[in-house]
């Protein structure tokens, strides 16, 4: 029993050694810049939530490149900013953001470029959007910040910088 029990933790930590050092295989990495946002469509109008949008963006285009391999980095300037459905104010004076499905859907223009140190691997200036945001499914937790921007900015990400190398 005592031995079987050991060859079973032996086994499990081997394959996730493995598993680690495949990790540690991927780790690219993303430079995130904010262009000119006092002038962005939208991206947060409340007090405090243009903040918490650029702090979200950047965390979530980190994680994305952080699958890229460890030799490759991504440069994201964000131009413009629209948020998926608009603000709107309540009767009490309290401002919410409506989503209605119609011309209301997120959209973000950026500049990128993609390297392999010092090689260009693709590079553009895209305005991404995603038209249909509130009639396709969820692959992200809709009940994060910004669920549809994520979604729509993983799905670019992954026709671009995974299809570039």
């Amino acid at each position: 029993m005592r031995h079987s029990t050991f060859a079973l933790v032996a086994a499990l930590v081997a394959a996730l050694s493995t598993g680690l050092s495949a990790g540690l295989a991927c780790a690219g990495t993303a430079e995130v810049k904010f262009i000119d946002p006092a002038k962005y469509s939208d991206g947060g109008s409340r007090l405090g939530e243009a903040e918490s949008v650029r702090n979200t963006l950047v965390a979530h285009l980190q994680s994305l490149a952080a699958k890229l391999p460890a030799d490759q980095s991504v440069s994201i300037d964000i131009l413009d900013i629209d948020l998926a459905g608009s603000d709107r104010f309540t009767r009490h004076g309290n401002e919410v953001r409506v989503l209605r499905g119609r011309a209301d859907w997120p959209s973000i223009r950026l500049r990128y470029s993609l390297r392999q140190g010092d090689k260009m691997l693709a590079s553009g200036e895209e305005m991404v959007s995603d038209m249909v945001y509130l009639d396709t499914q969820f692959g992200l937790s809709n009940t994060a910040s910004l669920p549809y921007e994520r979604r729509m900015l993983t799905r670019w990400f992954n026709q671009r910088m995974t299809q570039a190398h």
